[in-house]
């Protein structure tokens, strides 16, 4: 078992990334939620992160680096945005 329990309840991280709307309705956005730690039985709100795409209401998750879903620790939320910013580049130059 991982020490580490992300809460279920994901949540748009509108105070750093809006969600990205683009023309044809794709959705891009960041979303957090609590991490618990299952020994210390600390709770770290907005401890982890990950960024969701799709159209329709039907957001996937997408892999970050080293095939990672979600971000958790230190370093969750500057990997979450960088990620966020990929994908809106790669996105767009795509179209």
């Amino acid at each position: 078992m991982s020490r580490y329990i992300v809460e279920p309840d994901w949540e748009d991280d509108i105070y750093d990334n809006e969600p990205y709307v683009t023309d044809d309705g794709m959705i891009i956005a960041v979303q957090s939620a609590t991490l618990r730690d299952t020994q210390g039985r600390h709770t770290y709100p907005h401890g982890a992160y990950r960024i969701v795409m799709g159209k329709n209401g039907n957001l996937k998750p997408l892999k970050g680096k080293g095939g990672t879903v979600p971000f958790k620790g230190e370093s969750a939320w500057s990997d979450a945005a960088r990620l966020f910013r990929d994908t809106v580049i790669a996105y767009e130059r795509a179209r």
